[in-house]
This record gives C-alpha cells, sequence and structure tokens, in this order.
C-alpha cells in the first residue's frame, strides 16, 4: 500500500509483556511505525496501565527491535513527545514511486 502501516501492540495484545514481542513481529514484516503506550508508573495510569511498558523496558524494546529493522532494510528511528493533529499534514503524499495510478485522494501537486 502506499499508505504507512502502523501497529499498536499495546492495545492490540493488552498486556505489557506481550507488547515488545508483537512489536518486534510488526517491524519484521514491514510495519512502517508503532503506537506504543509508556508510562513511568503503571499501576497508577488513569488508563491502559496494564498495557503501558516503563520507560527503562521501552528503551530495552527499542534497542532490540534496531536489528530487527536492519535485517529487512529499514531504519527505525524512535519519536518523542506525543503527537498531536498540528504536527500531522492534512493530506499526506505518499511517495510518487509507490502510486501507479492518479489516486483521487492524493491529488498531483
Amino acid at each position: 500500500t502506499h499508505l504507512p502501516v502502523i501497529v499498536d501492540p499495546s492495545h492490540g495484545t493488552g498486556l505489557w509483556w506481550l507488547v515488545p514481542h508483537m512489536a518486534r513481529a510488526a517491524v519484521a514484516v514491514g510495519a512502517d511505525g508503532l503506537l506504543i503506550e509508556v508510562h513511568v508508573n503503571p499501576q497508577a495510569a488513569l488508563s491502559d496501565g496494564e498495557q503501558s511498558l516503563r520507560p527503562e523496558t521501552f528503551e530495552r524494546m527499542m534497542n532490540d527491535i534496531r536489528p530487527v529493522a536492519h535485517a529487512i532494510g529499514r531504519d527505525w528511528q524512535v519519536g518523542t513527545g506525543v503527537a498531536s493533529k498540528d504536527d500531522l499534514p492534512l493530506h499526506p503524499q505518499p511517495p510518487a514511486s509507490n502510486r501507479a495510478t492518479p489516486d483521487p485522494l492524493w491529488p498531483a501537486k
């Protein structure tokens, strides 16, 4: 697809200890991004604590994922902060090389 594939292992598994396994598998099959819940004190989280990673577990998971990404010819970067609607373009353009035919949802500029 010309659209990025983002995988959410936190909600997809619901259990913090499964998140790293699902994230690694998602990267191995070519996911373009991951949505991971991280909390400094998951037990005190107002929601989703059981699926939230502690920062040190997140860091270890990302270090484990990098070799998987490199094995399939991808570079993997860690984003920081929380994305908001203002961070994202209203109509992002996929790379032109991925579009075989014009798409009305992705008008040419």
